[in-house]
């Protein structure tokens, strides 16, 4: 096949309608006209928004999605007009398509249509409704998307509820006995990823009642980085000991995100948690 960036507007299009959206060809198709970012490009995404089929929807909203460059957001205005109705459209990945396009635009507009989808009967869309509430909120984030991550985070299907406990634990600034709650339950979830998300959030509250919990975990010589993560952000000295065992067991060349071992080790020693430590 040839180079992506050597095709034409009509030949990346016709290769990502005939690729599975799961594969890397549809995405790095995508990626290439996303990467363009012309008028050119926006005027097929948006036809392609209209078209009757939905899987030329969905290529449309995902084009949408990250067209140009992120920081300016060239198409902001036409995105929001155009991916709102979409996401109440009939076919669900159409509506998952919408609303991770109005994620992806950072604006707070968007979140009454996100909290309208929040109990979809389609767990892909309930999933794209949490990775997108945190992008969309004010600065303290409003109560309602709050509440509705708070939901999310009991949702039956894993993928939401890791998201939805990601979201409320480390990327939204908001603290109180109702939110430690929240994550306190998701402690025992069957999911690893989930429970290692409330960790950290817990972590990161200074809730120092998971100390004992976060260095039974080190004990296991193949603990998941999001464990070591929350010794970081607790800065706790009693840590040190089970965070260098880890070091000596060669922990940091096992993990993709090796590197974090050194930063927790660091943290503890200095009592300053990792997100705090200027």
């Amino acid at each position: 096949m040839a180079l992506l960036h050597a095709m034409d507007l009509d030949r990346l299009i016709a290769i990502a309608l005939s690729a599975d959206d799961e594969d890397d060809t549809y995405w790095d198709s995508v990626r290439e006209l996303r990467k363009r970012g012309t008028h050119d490009v926006f005027q097929r995404a948006a036809e392609l928004c209209s078209a009757p089929d939905a899987r030329s929807r969905e290529l449309g909203l995902d084009l949408l999605a990250q067209l140009g460059s992120e920081a300016e957001r060239p198409f902001l205005e036409d995105v929001i007009r155009i991916a709102t109705p979409l996401a109440n459209d009939s076919d669900a990945v159409v509506r998952r398509s919408a609303i991770s396009a109005l994620g992806h635009q950072w604006d707070v507009r968007s979140l009454p249509t996100l909290l309208q989808r929040q109990f979809d009967a389609d767990a892909n869309v309930r999933w794209a409704v949490a990775q997108a509430i945190p992008n969309v909120v004010s600065a303290p984030p409003e109560p309602t998307a709050v509440a509705a991550l708070m939901a999310l985070m009991r949702d039956e299907d894993s993928d939401v509820r890791d998201w939805a406990t990601f979201g409320i634990g480390s990327l939204l600034d908001v603290d109180g006995n109702e939110i430690r709650q929240a994550l306190t339950e998701r402690l025992d979830d069957p999911d690893g990823d989930t429970a290692g998300e409330a960790l950290v959030g817990l972590a990161r509250r200074g809730d120092l009642g998971i100390v004992d919990r976060v260095n039974a975990l080190l004990a296991n010589p193949k603990v998941g980085n999001l464990i070591v993560e929350a010794a970081g952000e607790l800065a706790d000295p009693r840590l040190i000991p089970a965070l260098e065992r880890l070091r000596e067991a060669g922990w940091a060349a096992s993990d993709p995100l090796g590197g974090i071992l050194e930063t927790a080790i660091g943290a503890c020693r200095s009592g300053k948690p990792v997100s705090r430590d200027a």
